[in-house]
């Protein structure tokens, strides 16, 4: 029997002390122990011993832009021997390992969106045209559960004025809850999906034994916001949950009667708000610190630069990269002619440089040089210098820009286009940056969960006795529950900040 058919899955990531509500993304970390190895399950059909010789090929792309860019050095291939366990055959890829080649052994895997595709590409059934991805997972520099306990350990998650649904619907389909009334109590309590005796039948919704509110099932008009959003009363009308609906779910599935059991609980900061927040302190160090990738990434000038036409007399280097798969967009570099005494210096936009595909000078679109990339060297530096010895690389470079200018040699903008990568290529991250990173991200989090605590209040007193009550508020965030914390990570942050800015940096010059 062929091979018909392959399911995926991802191996459920170990289970973790966090109080926050799982949203489906697992995260792997090359920094992180149990986090290094990124798994998927394969269980093929037919399960059997017919399976021998069937071969299969698993790849790792990366989830943005066209979703076409593959780690081709993460590819493996498997062979079934036959029948595989319940669970099916698991491959593994570990993050330390997918590096660029053996010679430039830096990490290739930065932190983002992947998922994982397999193709059946060989045996005594190919082909069978069979090919399956699986949801995304994510690659990061510090996991939303290594930030939490690490940097938010001993504070509230919860906000004491909110509530919320700890768990969506899942019982009911196209039912999401959405709101849930202030002071509602903390309990868990049944949603009815109910079948109406009409003929063809409604739908309605009920919370905790309250009203009956109909479902409009009609579409489109079931799904127009006004209309597909509900308020469900419970049964003393003194509380409620706001819903939204989606028609088509519910004709689809053609449900039955069902009750399914929510617990309202206070509301918790959600996980994608704390991953944001750890994005952001990432990129604002790498783009906006320290000017130096913290993981390798591809630097770009240009998304393509196939309209540069070539200089006379010029050769025409061969460039065959697609630059739409890029990790870092920068600009052009300016051409600044060499003082007296000096040789052109060319000033990188990202510094560290760890492999070049090719730095080419060109003035708007005409090609004028093309630098031999086996003649830069890769030192951690943010400045190069060109000593352009050969005779027809110094006329067509050098005596292009003396001939051209009436006054002497000029600046020119947008000169020189690049593709390099670039950045701290260990195979974990130091723990210094992800120190800043974590600790700046912290900061972010504690001011909002110390809001979420108890908004506005500085100080509260009672009395048992004579029953008094004193309560007071503050104007300034910096009286939050966590402010003496925050305080603390701030002047860590002034001590260390300018001591890694001039890490990684800090002006080297360097001579290619």
């Amino acid at each position: 029997m062929a091979l018909t058919d392959l399911t995926l899955y991802l191996e459920p990531k170990i289970e973790t002390t966090t109080a926050l509500p799982d949203d489906g993304l697992i995260e792997y970390s090359r920094n992180e122990k149990n986090c290094q190895v990124a798994r998927v399950n394969i269980i093929p059909t037919p399960n059997d011993a017919t399976l021998a010789g069937e071969e299969i090929t698993i790849k790792v792309f990366k989830a943005r832009r066209t979703r076409a860019e593959e780690v081709l050095q993460a590819q493996q291939t498997y062979t079934f021997a036959g029948a595989v366990g319940v669970g099916g055959v698991g491959i593994e890829i570990d993050l330390r390992r997918v590096v660029y080649s053996t010679k430039e052994p830096f990490p290739l895997m930065r932190r983002g969106n992947y998922y994982f595709r397999v193709e059946h590409t060989g045996g005594p059934a190919f082909p069978s045209g069979i090919t399956k991805d699986t949801e995304d997972f994510r690659v990061a520099l510090m996991t939303v559960d290594r930030f939490e306990s690490s940097w938010l350990r001993g504070a509230t998650r919860r906000s004491n004025d909110d509530r919320a649904v700890r768990f969506q619907p899942k019982k009911i389909p196209g039912v999401r809850v959405i709101e849930v009334s202030k002071n509602h109590p903390l309990d868990l309590l049944p949603l009815d999906l109910v079948k109406g005796a009409e003929t063809p039948p409604n739908y309605y919704l009920k919370w905790n034994r309250g009203a009956l509110i109909p479902i409009d099932i009609r579409i489109p008009e079931g799904l127009q916001p006004k209309n597909r959003t509900l308020i469900l009363p419970d049964r003393a009308k003194h509380h409620y949950v706001v819903v939204t609906v989606d028609p088509r779910e519910i004709l689809a599935a053609v449900p039955a009667p069902e009750t399914d059991m929510i617990m309202i609980d206070r509301g918790l900061i959600d996980r994608e708000t704390l991953r944001e927040w750890l994005d952001e302190e990432f990129d604002w160090m790498e783009q906006s610190f320290l000017y130096t990738p913290i993981e390798p990434a591809l630097i770009v000038s240009d998304r393509d630069i196939s309209h540069l036409s070539l200089t006379p007399g010029g050769q025409v280097p061969s460039l065959s990269f697609d630059n739409e798969e890029f990790d870092i967009l920068a600009n052009p570099v300016t051409y600044y002619p060499p003082e007296a005494g000096h040789w052109i210096s060319v000033r990188l936009m990202y510094g560290w440089p760890i492999r070049w595909d090719f730095l080419e000078g060109a003035l708007e679109t005409q090609r004028i040089v093309s630098v031999r990339t086996s003649w830069i060297e890769t030192p951690k530096s943010h400045m190069l210098q060109l000593v352009p010895f050969h005779q027809s690389l110094a006329y067509h470079f050098l005596g292009l820009f003396y001939m051209g200018a009436l006054r002497g040699p000029a600046d020119l903008p947008s000169f020189w286009r690049y593709r390099y990568y670039a950045g701290v290529q260990s195979e974990q991250t130091p723990r210094e940056l992800l120190e800043l990173g974590g600790m700046r991200a912290a900061v972010k989090a504690l001011t909002v969960l110390g809001q979420m605590f108890r908004g506005g209040f500085s100080s509260q007193s009672f009395s048992k006795d004579g029953v008094s009550q004193s309560v007071g508020y503050t104007a300034s965030a910096m009286y939050g529950i966590y402010s003496a914390t925050i305080e603390g990570f701030q002047k860590r942050l002034d001590k260390i900040e300018p001591q890694l800015a001039r890490k990684y940096k800090g002006l080297y010059i360097d001579v290619l």
